[in-house]
Order: C-alpha cells, then sequence, then structure tokens
C-alpha cells in the first residue's frame, strides 16, 4: 500500500541497496551481506541522484569498516582486512 498523506512527507531509506548500487561501490553482492550491508533485488534506480546519494554512503560505510582475520597467522589474512596494531 501507499503511504497515506499524513506519512508521504517521510523519506524511507528502504529495505536494501540495489545491485547496481552495489556495483558502483565495487562491493561484491555477495559479500555485503557478511559486512553488515542488507541488499534489496527487488529495488531499481529510477534517478541517477538517489543512485549517486547511496553509493556515496555505501563508499563512507566501507571507508569506516574494520574488517578482523577469520584465523590467525599469515594465512588467515586476506585483502581488505583490518592489520594487527
Amino acid at each position: 500500500h501507499p503511504p497515506t498523506q499524513r506519512y508521504n512527507m517521510k523519506l524511507r531509506l528502504g529495505k536494501g541497496f540495489t545491485l547496481e548500487e552495489l556495483k558502483e561501490a565495487k562491493i561484491p553482492a555477495k559479500l555485503a551481506p557478511t559486512i553488515g550491508i542488507s541488499v534489496d533485488h527487488r529495488r531499481r534506480n529510477r534517478c541517477t541522484e538517489s543512485l549517486q546519494a547511496n553509493v556515496n554512503r555505501l563508499k563512507l560505510y566501507k571507508s569506516k569498516l574494520l574488517i578482523f582475520p577469520k584465523k590467525s597467522g599469515k594465512k588467515g589474512v586476506k585483502k581488505g582486512d583490518t592489520p594487527k596494531s
């Protein structure tokens, strides 16, 4: 159902990011849920402004993200993990 007159002025952030937004931000769709990003494969991008705004949100989130290695030692560290310090 569409929002009623009382609530239709609120901007909803949605159920998740589109696959296109994830691709623009260079985040694989399979990796996104594992690092706390929800993905909505049904959503579509209707205008480039909202696409760019969401891509910027994703890039900001990714820049602040700290990923710790699963295993200890040299073999457990993957590209993009937070260094041990």
